[in-house]
């Protein structure tokens, strides 16, 4: 078992398959590589996903066949040395056959939810010297993957998964990964954070073609939301806040405090927030994709592009609201002529961690 995959992964990259965690608002097209009744499924670039420099890239995939249980990818990269990336990559090439086993494997989820891994059933393989053959990622010193089954993982700090069998934690967990984002992997002592990763609908994308390909059951079409029981943790019995945004839009040549600018709506339903200080900010992008600078530390973001937050503390913990977000024009810090803009909104909660994310929206200024 090991060898097949092993050999297709060495397969996957001869191929050049690697796999995007792209924008919700983007349609995902898998590419499907085929032998005989086996399939490796993955998208077309590498994600930049981490505020670490040089950054962090990942990408995402998996192995599907009709004898044997779906087997996830995560593939890591970086150029930096000394880093943990080289670390693994290093303990996975002394391994024998090539295969490192750590001693724990867990994900982090958007929600604040922990998915740890039985150890001894996951796979992480050295993969340095294709990528540098290959000329994906010249240089690479850090880059290994990371296999494993959605049945593989047996404990959450959310859900008493103990009584469950491998089919119910199977699908338990693959809609836990349909639904919110990886935010973080934990392997052995390490943390690979990964910061504004939306893996999400990738992981829907892939479990939807895995269960066409084998003839499996198609249970990703949509994504059932976690039951009120299912998201109390364990460990203090409190209810996790959730949001839904419904979509945003914006009004123009809007005056506030005597400057002229914009304002986005972002429509949300909040569970379980009542009294907790939620933030909502849109983040301002020009349509190519390239964050806008920020220049006066004004409207900003951490790392210096532009933003504009609204603090909400929700009344109850079951209610619909529009949140309005203003900016003014000057602080998007255009040249003058048409731009043409995005913006998308996302809510954070009182411990800085990403709840939902909007769609894009689509707008011009023409700036004087």
């Amino acid at each position: 078992m090991k060898k097949r995959i092993i050999l297709f992964v060495i397969l996957a990259f001869v191929l050049g398959l690697v796999l995007v965690a792209c924008d919700r608002s983007r349609a995902y097209e898998c590419l499907v590589y085929e032998r005989g009744n086996e399939w490796l499924i993955g998208m077309s670039t590498v994600e930049e996903c981490s505020s670490d420099k040089p950054v962090r890239k990942v990408s995402l995939g998996g192995f599907a066949s009709k004898d044997y249980i779906f087997t996830l990818h995560i593939k890591f990269f970086k150029l930096m040395k000394d880093c943990p990336e080289a670390r693994i990559s290093e303990l996975a090439s002394q391994a024998p056959d090539g295969v490192y086993t750590p001693s724990s494997f867990s994900l982090t989820l958007s929600n604040g939810e922990i998915l740890r891994a039985k150890p001894d059933k996951i796979r992480i393989l050295d993969e340095r010297l294709k990528v540098q053959k290959e000329g994906a990622l010249r240089g690479a010193v850090g880059s290994f993957r990371a296999c494993a089954s959605c049945a593989d993982f047996n404990n959450s700090n959310l859900k008493d998964m103990s009584g469950m069998n491998n089919d119910a934690r199977y699908q338990y967990v693959a809609s836990r990964l349909s639904r919110y984002d990886i935010v973080s992997v934990q392997i052995d002592d390490y943390d690979f954070a990964l910061d504004a990763f939306h893996s999400a609908p990738t992981w829907k994308t892939i479990f939807q073609k895995e269960a066409e390909l084998t003839g499996g059951v198609k249970v990703y079409d949509d994504v059932e939301s976690p039951r009120l029981e299912d998201s109390v943790p364990i460990s203090n019995n409190s209810a996790v806040p959730s949001v839904e945004i419904h979509g945003i839009s914006a009004d123009y040549d809007v005056e506030k405090k005597g400057r002229n600018g914009m304002v986005v709506h972002a429509s949300l339903t909040i569970h379980n927030a009542a009294h907790k200080e939620l933030e909502v900010t849109a983040y301002f992008y020009f349509e190519n994709g390239k964050a806008l600078k920020d220049y006066n530390k004004d409207f900003y973001t951490d790392g210096g592009e532009v933003c504009s937050p609204v603090d909400y503390t929700p009344p109850s913990n079951q209610m619909n609201v529009t949140v309005n977000i203003f900016i003014p024009y000057s602080e998007l810090h255009l040249a003058s002529g048409r731009h043409d803009l995005k913006t998308f909104v996302v809510v954070w909660d009182d411990h800085k961690r990403e709840l939902a994310r909007s769609d894009w929206l689509h707008f011009w200024v023409n700036q004087v």
